[in-house]
């Protein structure tokens, strides 16, 4: 079968796979200004050096030597405050995912997997159940660098339902936001701030 590519990339096969209820319960819980930042983050509109250089000519990250400052490399910047601030970010993430009662096995398989797209470390799992592996199949599909971005699989739905969570809709868009407004937004805040 033959699959026609979106807008990202995405055949259609992995389109289906996004947990689309999830951000929309997600985005309906933020107010206007978050909705502005949270569709910033989701189609890379914010506005780093290399969506600047069409005006200024320049494309180099303010804070470190890389020569193109995208959305991806601010996940990635080695300047030693953004590297604390993304440990500090997704440590709060993981205690905030476990207040939200989302089983600790599915939480920290969910930072570990964003803090190896962070750090580009491999992923270690041992011991990891057989719907979590699928539900990280299908993250990568999509693609890691979508995931802060809050494109999340709906296979994380089905790993809530398995690890005994209740209500795994509402925890999964309870999570995007968290991603878009206590992870992504405020490494970009801190990046402004530098």
């Amino acid at each position: 079968i033959q699959y026609s590519m979106g807008k990202y990339g995405w055949a259609r096969s992995v389109v289906d796979e996004i947990a689309w209820k999830s951000i929309g319960s997600a985005r309906r819980r933020c107010t206007q200004t978050q909705l502005i930042k949270t569709s910033k983050i989701m189609h890379d509109w914010l506005p780093v050096m290399h969506m600047q250089a069409h005006i200024t000519g320049v494309r180099q990250c303010p804070n470190c030597s890389h020569p193109d400052e995208t959305l991806d490399h601010l996940f990635h910047c080695s300047h030693p405050t953004l590297a604390g601030k993304r440990e500090e970010l997704l440590e709060h993430l993981r205690k905030k995912g476990l207040k939200m009662r989302i089983p600790r096995t599915v939480i920290d398989v969910i930072i570990q997997l964003l803090d190896s797209y962070f750090s580009g470390e491999p992923l270690l799992l041992e011991n990891a159940s057989e719907t979590i592996r699928q539900a990280i199949a299908s993250q990568l599909s999509i693609g890691l660098q979508y995931f802060p971005r809050g494109f999340a699989s709906s296979k994380w739905l089905t790993a809530l339902k398995e690890h005994g969570c209740e209500h795994p809709e509402r925890k999964v868009a309870h999570l995007i936001h968290a991603i878009w407004l206590e992870l992504t937004d405020q490494l970009w805040r801190t990046r402004n701030d530098l």
